[in-house]
């Protein structure tokens, strides 16, 4: 408690330090819709490389924001929670200082997620398809800090340099036995260089990520071993370990580079493009601490027989083409990303579970601005997944979806009253032929029918199930004098899974400020 607190302290200071770094800016960006116009090829963190944002001149701005969501989710995959009620703090801001271009990040979230049932990891979505799970579930609170700073500056006529890092921090716990105490951290690094002409920017940055997360399991009031599970992939390996208290550590190290490109036509078009390439690896060990550490060695003990590694190489592609006009701005855009990871058992020292995903977007996004202010943002995009996961002893799962997706953006004057800013998004999955083969557990190990059909069948029926989503969110500036650019922003959305006639909805409430 005494070390959460601290870090607690220090995220605190840092954050209050980058909001004196921005300061207050008198700038054209006052609303969520100017934001996205100004970052209109992409936002940090989605398509461009962030140095590529940087290096055009940006206005100074700042955004602030405090909000609370609530969700239902009765249809979900393991690792979802059946109800949520999360408050989120965020801040984040742009700020040129004569040559030297920074941005800076901070959020904070706070969440209670109840009834989480064969998962026992802070991340909903681990890529690390082998995990360590009980069977018991239960309520969660969780926490979780993010820090991020990037930076540009010129260092000669044609050349720049960037650094960028991102520092997380997460903790969290389950309320009843195995009652499972989780602390993570995860540090990212990104260092560019940018060489520039006239019409033509190239770069190169590398991407550097190190993390680890522990579990340690508990139990009070009682001496009632419980059973804890280790899934691998599509189904159990080896048999269930009773314990009183467990301990488990998954530790990850990520390199990676990427090399981009933008040039501008002398039509005022702007073409860009990213190859991305990055290697993941994670272990998962057992036990981790002083009582697993070998005297002669100082080293921590192996445990062959629960012990693994998982690695997972990353192939990504983008490139985009954005026109501008007096009245509209119009871009389109192609990606593709592809994933192929592999597991193996420290015991076995061979590949027992292979998986390979595909994923491919066209996209289109159009702006309309009516007296040099954004009125209308129309955004459209298909998306094809096409993925297989494949246990060399139970089975194999192939997932294949299209994805459509649409969405509207409106913003007018109320006169004295401000501006309004509506947003209307609706979009539809559907399955193309995605397969199950398992084979009978009982053909290798009993007990793991315990989780094929809560865990393995569940979640292919979750992931393969067709969907219709609908969001919608309207955004009031009320125009005080004290704090022009203050916002009130009220969103809410359903999905709902026609054929298990299941809803899942969520609704949202922030209040925040450009300045």
């Amino acid at each position: 408690m005494k070390k959460l607190l601290n870090i607690n302290i220090i995220l605190c200071m840092l954050s209050f330090m980058l909001l004196s770094l921005t300061g207050v800016a008198q700038n054209p960006v006052q609303t969520e819709m100017e934001e996205q116009a100004l970052f209109f090829s992409g936002k940090p963190g989605t398509d461009l490389p962030f140095a590529l944002l940087l290096n055009d001149s940006l206005p100074d701005f700042n955004r602030l924001e405090l909000s609370g969501t609530m969700r239902s989710q009765p249809f979900r995959e393991t690792g979802t929670p059946d109800k949520y009620k999360g408050l989120n703090f965020s801040t984040y801001g742009y700020k040129q200082v004569k040559q030297f271009r920074f941005f800076g990040k901070v959020d904070y979230q706070r969440s209670r997620e109840e009834n989480i049932q064969w998962h026992d990891r802070l991340s909903r979505h681990p890529l690390n398809p082998f995990q360590l799970v009980d069977s018991i579930g239960g309520n969660w609170k969780k926490d979780k800090y993010h820090l991020e700073v990037n930076g540009l500056t010129p260092i000669s006529n044609h050349l720049m340099a960037g650094l960028g890092a991102a520092f997380q921090v997460e903790s969290g716990g389950k309320d009843q036995n195995p009652r499972a105490g989780n602390n993570a951290f995860e540090i990212t690094v990104t260092p560019s260089i940018i060489y520039r002409t006239a019409n033509w920017h190239l770069g190169i940055e590398g991407w550097y990520q190190r993390s680890r997360e522990d579990i340690d399991f508990l139990t009070y009031q009682n001496n009632v071993g419980y059973d804890y599970f280790f899934i691998n992939g599509l189904s159990l390996y080896g048999h269930p370990l009773n314990h009183i208290s467990y301990s488990y550590r998954y530790n990850a190290n990520g390199k990676g580079v990427a090399i981009f490109f933008q040039n501008k036509t002398s039509s005022g078009a702007q073409w860009n493009g990213k190859l991305d390439y990055k290697l993941w690896e994670e272990s998962a060990i057992e036990t981790p601490y002083a009582n697993s550490l070998n005297p002669e060695t100082g080293r921590v003990e192996s445990n062959p027989a629960t012990d693994a590694q998982y690695s997972l190489e990353r192939f990504d592609g983008w490139v985009s083409l954005t026109l501008p006009g007096e009245k509209w701005n119009q871009y389109f855009s192609v990606a593709a990303e592809y994933d192929d990871g592999r597991n193996f058992m420290a015991q076995t020292a061979q590949t027992d579970l292979t998986t390979q995903f595909l994923n491919a977007q066209i996209d289109w996004k159009a702006l309309l601005k009516k007296e040099m202010q954004v009125r209308w943002i129309f955004n459209a995009n298909v998306n094809l997944l096409s993925g297989k996961t494949n246990n060399i002893l139970y089975g194999y799962q192939n997932l294949e979806k299209l994805t459509a997706h649409g969405s509207v953006s409106h913003s007018f004057f109320t006169g004295q009253k401000g501006r309004i800013e509506t947003e209307l998004t609706v979009s539809w999955e559907a399955d193309l032929g995605s397969t199950q083969n398992i084979a009978p557990a009982s053909v290798f190990i009993p007990e793991s029918s315990e989780i094929t059909v809560p865990v393995v069948q569940h979640n292919f029926r979750y992931l393969s199930a067709g969907n219709v989503n609908l969001f919608s969110q309207i955004t009031w500036y009320p125009g005080w004098k004290p704090a022009p650019n203050a916002y009130i922003r009220l969103a809410g959305g359903a999905n709902r899974f026609t054929a298990m006639e299941e809803t899942n909805s969520f609704a949202e409430i922030g209040l925040g400020s450009y300045f």
